[in-house]
């Protein structure tokens, strides 16, 4: 008889009676049909088939149940395990395949909230209370337990058995929890624990911190915490807590009550108290504290002071300096305890009535000296005619070259200049003074190492001979140089100046006419230049040419006529003796620093020279240089006349031969040829050219009359090869590594490792102007 569950839902108990006596008498009659073995499995199996019922085999598949079943014998094996027991012992005890145990074992404790699945192992609220009971009992034993320590007695993770324990603490397990409750401990063990911690804190005499308490004891938590401050709130124990937590620091007031009156004891005896000794005592602010203490104690760098010490030490130093045997010094380390630093005894000299009183006639050297100024100016006098005759002995021009300042190059400013100071103004940035600091070499004081009238260390040699009572007193001679060295050292250089001021007026004298013959020269050469580029200006309007003309004067206007207005600056220079280089180009910087020393009126008129050079007209430029060096400079300039114009064509003439005969056939073609040009124009046409590179072409062309064809020829061969070499250093220059590719080929074409199968050399254009080439040895080595 097969019955489903579902039939017996809604049977009532009296049907449910008479179904259970149906029952009994069908058992007790006999079957009159017996169905076999292979008859029963057959039903079953259609049974399965017809979702009719639902079995599960056991491993040996002689036995059917079914999962109801199952939970039900693996609840039984729960409760006779004592709530606990693994899940692979339960597929040995039920004899069913481990898959169908762990899906009844999920359900179990899905439905259970008492049972727990524990890494394979199932344990219920029972097993945990057994554990709680044991742990009760052992902790009852030792007194204290750590929580984690019982995951491994009990052989469960330490995050599923803490919180259980926990619970159960106060209940099950009698005890508290401490120490963030990782501890469990009894009443009695806490009891015991505070009454020796209480002990040992009430028998310390020196400070300790809370760390260290707990270390010696083997405690964790707050018991020290608690211990210190319920004694210190019910006053059984006088002290001082520092900190918190277990940084925190504890100081008896025995231990407080020893250390101040030591330190009474110490400064009363002294009348100072150090703040390393205060720092070696706990005391973290020592000058405040010490300051807050000693109420009528000085602040030093290194200590307090009582003022009384500080009175009695004033006293001594007005008898050392000012008693009936007044010494010249006095050591103040003497007077004043050694662990004042130097920065100390220089504050309490300074606090000193008598140092206050006496300040114009003593001072303090070394920050530990105090010594009469009149002693110090003895020491001084010493020196004097050392200084006096060894100036007087210093040659003149070795004087200049220690000051990098030639005579024939430099105008210095000295005291020379007092006759002009009317024309300049005072406090310029740009006014140079002719000064030591300058020269190239120089000692470690910054002087220079051949102006120097002595060295420190013999300064002090010569004050222990006259004295020899310095020697007595460390570093006395070294502080008394040190203070007198620089005012000494101030006197040499005014001596020097004052010697060296004599020998720049004759530099001055030498050098102004130089740069006049220069100025007269320059002139004559614009005005030749300018003559000639007028002819040519005239020749090529009544031609219709090319503006030659108009090229070169405006090339002269931005080259000579510059160089023009450079030498009038320096001429100025040397007007209000302004310290130059006579022989430097004149830099932007250098010509600023020049006009910062002149008048506004010359300073506008050296702007607008420079000013025109910039423009087209060299008229104008004239006019405006003829008058200012005329009425600043009174420098007169001579019109241009025949005479003048000679001159000028026989100095061009030289300048250019003496040029060209020292090329060779290495240098540069385009140099060469320019050269040969302007040559040949003072040669052939009786002009002065100046010209650059760009204006050859017209040049050459104003020639072939003056010239016969084969020299002709020459020229035009030598300025194809120019234009040559212009096209290959351009092309080098478009490329990337320009500046690469120029260096190799300059440096392969003055090696001669370069050739243009050129048909004209610089001995050849030497010869269109008869100049003999000068005879160099090559090298025959030339570098790759």
């Amino acid at each position: 008889l097969f019955l489903r569950m579902s039939d017996f839902e809604e049977v009532s108990f009296d049907e449910l009676a008479q179904l259970q006596r149906e029952l009994e008498t069908a058992q007790a009659s006999a079957s009159s049909t017996k169905l076999s073995r292979r008859n029963c499995v057959q039903i079953i199996m259609k049974l399965q088939e017809m979702n009719m019922i639902e079995l599960l085999y056991t491993l040996d598949g002689k036995e059917y149940l079914t999962p109801e079943q199952l939970k039900k014998e693996i609840a039984d094996e729960i409760y006779v395990h004592h709530g606990r027991i693994t899940v692979i012992d339960l597929e040995e005890l039920l004899n069913v395949d481990l898959l169908h145990i762990e899906k009844k074992v999920d359900e179990l404790v899905g439905e259970d909230e008492d049972l727990f699945l524990v890494q394979g192992e199932l344990i219920n609220t029972h097993a945990l209370d057994n554990i709680a009971t044991e742990v009760n009992e052992l902790l009852h034993q030792q007194g204290k337990i750590e929580v984690l320590t019982l995951a491994h007695r009990f052989g469960l993770p330490s995050d599923f058995i803490a919180p259980h324990i926990q619970s159960r603490v106060g209940t099950i397990i009698e005890g508290t929890l401490q120490n963030n409750n990782s501890e469990i401990v009894t009443k009695v063990f806490e009891a015991r624990q505070e009454s020796r911690v209480r002990g040992y804190i009430r028998a310390m005499t020196s400070p300790s911190p809370i760390a260290a308490i707990k270390s010696k004891f083997g405690v964790k938590g707050k018991i020290v915490e608690k211990c210190l401050n319920g004694l210190l709130a019910q006053r059984k124990l006088k002290g001082t807590l520092k900190g918190k937590g277990d940084k925190a620091l504890f100081i008896p007031y025995i231990y407080t009550k020893t250390q101040e009156e030591w330190m009474d004891s110490f400064y009363s005896k002294n009348g100072y108290f150090e703040y390393e000794k205060a720092m070696n005592l706990g005391i973290s602010n020592a000058s405040a504290y010490l300051s807050g203490r000693f109420k009528d104690s000085i602040c030093l760098s290194s200590c307090v002071m009582a003022q009384t010490m500080v009175e009695a030490m004033n006293a001594q130093l007005e008898e050392s300096l000012a008693g009936a045997d007044a010494e010249d010094f006095v050591d103040m380390m003497e007077l004043l305890p050694s662990a004042c630093a130097d920065d100390d005894v220089a504050e309490v000299v300074k606090r000193s009535q008598f140092y206050t009183r006496q300040g114009d006639d003593v001072m303090l050297l070394n920050k530990t000296i105090v010594v009469k100024k009149s002693f110090v100016e003895k020491c001084s006098a010493l020196f004097k005619d050392v200084i006096e005759k060894k100036a007087q002995d210093f040659d003149i021009q070795e004087l200049r070259k220690a000051l990098g300042d030639s005579s024939s190059s430099t105008v210095s400013n000295t005291s020379s200049s007092s006759s002009k100071k009317g024309k300049r103004k005072k406090g310029k940035k740009g006014k140079k003074e002719a000064s030591f600091e300058s020269s190239p070499s120089e000692t470690a004081d910054g002087e220079s190492a051949d102006i120097v009238f002595s060295t420190k260390e013999d300064m002090e040699e010569e004050l222990e001979k006259h004295f020899s009572f310095i020697s007595d007193v460390f570093e006395l001679g070294k502080a008394i140089v040190e203070h007198i060295y620089t005012p000494l050292q101030k006197k040499y250089k005014d001596a020097l100046m004052s010697r060296l001021a004599v020998g720049n007026k004759s530099s001055q004298k030498e050098l102004r006419p130089k740069l006049e013959n220069q100025f007269t020269i320059m002139v004559q050469s614009i005005q030749a230049f300018y003559n000639t580029a007028q002819q040519l200006q005239e020749e090529e309007d009544s031609e219709g040419s090319a503006k030659t003309g108009a090229n070169l004067e405006r090339n002269l206007l931005r080259s000579v006529c510059l160089q023009l207005t450079h030498v009038l600056v320096k001429l100025l220079a040397v007007e209000h003796v302004v310290e130059f280089n006579a022989d430097a180009d004149m830099t932007t910087a250098l010509r600023k620093e020049i006009l910062s020393g002149v008048s506004k009126e010359e300073k506008k008129g050296v702007v607008e020279l420079m000013d025109l050079t910039k423009g087209k007209s060299i008229d104008a430029f004239m006019s405006a240089m003829e008058t200012f060096a005329d009425e600043k400079l009174q420098l007169f300039v001579r019109p241009f006349d025949k005479k003048v114009a000679r001159n000028a064509l026989e100095t061009q003439r030289a300048a250019l031969t003496t040029t060209f005969s020292k090329m060779t056939n290495n240098s540069n073609i385009g140099e060469a040829l320019l050269l040969c040009v302007s040559l040949l124009f003072v040669q052939k046409r009786k002009q002065c050219v100046h010209a650059q590179g760009k204006d050859l072409p017209q040049l050459i062309a104003l020639l072939k009359d003056k010239m016969v064809e084969e020299e002709y020829s020459v020229l035009t061969k030598a300025q194809d090869e120019v234009c040559v070499y212009t096209g290959v250093c351009v092309t080098l220059l478009l490329n990337p590594l320009s500046n690469v590719l120029m260096q190799v080929y300059e440096m392969l074409t003055n090696s001669g490792g370069v050739e243009f199968n050129a048909s004209i050399t610089v001995d050849d254009l030497r010869a269109l102007v008869g100049i003999e080439a000068e005879k160099k040895k090559e090298d025959e080595n030339d570098e790759e």
